[in-house]
């Protein structure tokens, strides 16, 4: 069975790059020593849905899934707004920035996108759904409390943005990192 590693997603802005980005790097540089897997600047964006390894057969389906998600939806606007971590302070894996903004667009969004994938065999996520924007991986809780800390204590604001379009991504690993490639846009 040939495969392709996918996922939906939503871009953000330039400028709300230019915020996210200073503020990994700042934290990149007080905190050298922590050991973290920290996103790389273009890389960054909002996941709606991760599919894993999807049969390249079945890729044309969602494909028109997300087409037919997409033109039932409308435009939305956002801005990057808060600090987290998953899954709590103590036990930080993931470093993220959060959002706000037309919050309920993007719960349809995800809604009918999970309903539409769920008629060709996708299991529904049981977590909530935040939307967040990934800035590392922790690989030592421990040892990187302190800047687990101080990205908390951090106020990171953008501009708004707005979202018109969700991307098919094809995710790729390699020993460099992972490599993304668009498979599909689709306009809100």
């Amino acid at each position: 069975m040939q495969a392709k590693r996918i996922f939906i997603a939503f871009d953000i802005s330039n400028e709300a790059r230019t915020t996210a980005v200073d503020h990994l790097e700042k934290l990149k540089r007080e905190f050298p020593d922590c050991h973290a897997a920290w996103t790389n600047a273009n890389k960054l964006h909002y996941t709606m849905r991760f599919l894993g390894d999807v049969e390249v057969g079945k890729i044309e389906a969602v494909a028109q899934v997300v087409d037919e998600t997409a033109a039932k939806s409308k435009a939305f606007d956002l801005r990057i707004s808060g600090t987290g971590v998953f899954p709590s302070l103590n036990k930080a894996r993931v470093i993220w920035l959060g959002t706000k903004g037309d919050l309920e667009e993007v719960a349809l969004l995800k809604s009918g996108l999970d309903n539409r994938l769920a008629g060709l065999g996708f299991e529904r996520e049981s977590k909530r759904f935040t939307p967040h924007l990934t800035l590392a991986r922790v690989k030592d809780p421990i040892g990187c409390r302190p800047l687990v800390e101080k990205h908390l204590e951090s106020v990171v604001e953008s501009a708004p943005f707005t979202v018109g379009e969700i991307i098919i991504y094809e995710s790729q690993l390699r020993p460099t990192g992972s490599v993304y490639t668009v498979l599909k846009r689709a306009r809100l």
